[in-house]
């Protein structure tokens, strides 16, 4: 069952990130792999008693904000992507420009 949650978190992410998936995905992976674990272990902690469930509400909103702090980077990253993509573009028909002008 965890495979198949980190199957669904990490194709949700990639039509999310689209082409800059590629960039991202080592991290991703690793992320929803720990965060799937982690989750597993408070169900556990939470159903054998060692933890009440105010604690593991507080455990569960800590992996909430940790995966704000994720999905932040994978904004930054989409972002970067698209920012060096758009100067090559820029250079491209800068070059162009400079060629046609023969500068």
């Amino acid at each position: 069952m965890a495979n198949a949650v980190i199957d669904q978190m990490l194709a949700a992410a990639a039509n999310a990130a689209g082409a800059t998936w590629g960039k991202i995905e080592p991290d991703l992976e690793g992320f929803a792999q720990n965060l799937v674990q982690d989750s597993a272990q408070i169900a556990s902690d939470l159903a054998t008693g060692k933890i009440d469930e105010d604690e593991a509400n507080v455990q569960f909103k800590l992996l909430a904000d940790y995966s704000a702090i994720v999905a932040n980077y994978a904004e930054a990253a989409v972002k970067a992507a698209a920012q060096a993509a758009f100067n090559a573009a820029i250079d491209t028909l800068w070059a162009a420009v400079t060629s046609a002008a023969k500068i």
